[in-house]
């Protein structure tokens, strides 16, 4: 009485261990169906994240706790990438003028664009130097300091040489010395690869997204690059320094140390800005603070600097990728006239 049972039974099995065999088959094609879709759905929601705002409270939720994040990242409007801009204006591959006073965006053309900055990047070398303070201990310049690549800008010290940080930051920011830089790196790291690191935390702490650094002077590599955007908030933190502002405002500066034999070094570093040079101009009714210039073939010519308008509010502008000097200051003084429209 019991065979037919056990026959159903039997068959059963037989069709469990079948449908078992058929879910194994296609267990190894859902789970490569499920990994592509999330990824289709991380890039779609990053693409989005870009294109939409650049809202520090929602992008970076765990740096709020912080402190550290200056409130132009909170404060200031946002930036429509998708907006079109004056193509009359620049003919830079991107520019920006903020008001850094009333957090307002007077002109912006592709902000989010990762380009390379050159040597704008010292500007964020000199924030972290300031950062750490002791601008008048004295350094020992190492051989690691030594720049050896054609071309380069240099300060022009020499190791063994031993120079205030002070002296250091002006042979930075004023004849945008490579030099000073990495020696400014191990004075506050203790190496290049260390102090670099810092770069990039404190880009991630300021809500730079598009920023990534890999030297401290700015020469050209392809994982090293910035914003226009994000440009303007390292910008905007080093301006909290009075002593940033005021060597950025020097037009000229004698920088003294004493060298590895013992002797007495002088040397003069003029300001690479042609504002302050009286090279050019700047438009009736604005007055420029100071800035940084940068400049390699493949970054093209670049300024950020702090204008004033008559009113005294204060404006950050910045200009990346210009074909030469000239267009770079005929694109940026078109773009801080408007700041008096």
């Amino acid at each position: 009485m019991s065979t037919p049972n056990i026959a159903a039974g039997t068959i059963r099995s037989r069709r469990g261990r079948r449908r078992r065999r058929r879910r194994q088959r296609h267990l190894p094609i859902l789970l490569f169906l499920l990994i592509l879709f999330c990824l289709i759905g991380i890039a779609v929601f990053m693409l989005s994240g870009l294109k939409k705002s650049y809202s520090t409270s929602k992008r970076y939720p765990r740096f709020m706790k912080t402190g550290d994040l200056p409130l132009m990242t909170e404060d200031l409007a946002v930036i429509d990438p998708q907006e079109e801009y004056d193509a009359s204006v620049t003919s830079s591959e991107a520019g920006i003028v903020l008001n850094a006073t009333d957090k307002t965006v007077v002109y912006s053309k592709n902000p989010y664009e990762r380009l390379y900055p050159a040597s704008l990047t010292k500007v964020m070398t000199a924030l972290l130097v300031f950062e750490k303070g002791g601008l008048d201990e004295t350094v020992e310049v190492t051989k690691d300091a030594v720049i050896t690549e054609n071309g380069a800008s240099l300060a022009g010290i020499k190791p063994g040489d031993q120079i205030t940080v002070r002296e250091l930051l002006y042979g930075l920011l004023l004849p945008s010395g490579n030099d000073a830089a990495n020696a400014l790196a191990f004075y506050t790291s203790g190496s290049v690869d260390a102090f670099v690191g810092e770069m990039n935390r404190k880009a991630a702490l300021l809500g730079c997204a598009g920023t990534h650094f890999v030297n401290t002077n700015g020469l050209s590599d392809d994982q090293h690059y910035t914003t226009a955007y994000d440009f303007c908030l390292i910008f905007q933190k080093a301006l909290e320094y009075p002593e940033f502002r005021e060597i950025i405002s020097t037009r000229q500066h004698v920088g003294n140390w004493i060298s590895s034999d013992g002797t007495g070094m002088a040397k003069t570093w003029d300001n690479s800005n042609w504002y302050l040079t009286k090279k050019v101009a700047s438009p009736k009714g604005v007055t420029v603070i100071g800035g940084k210039t940068g400049t390699t073939r493949a970054a093209g010519s670049c300024l950020v600097m702090a204008s004033e308008n008559e009113e005294e509010k204060e404006f950050i502008s910045i200009v990346l990728k210009s074909e030469n000097h000239d267009t770079l200051y005929q694109n940026m003084t078109n773009m801080i006239g408007k700041i008096k429209e």
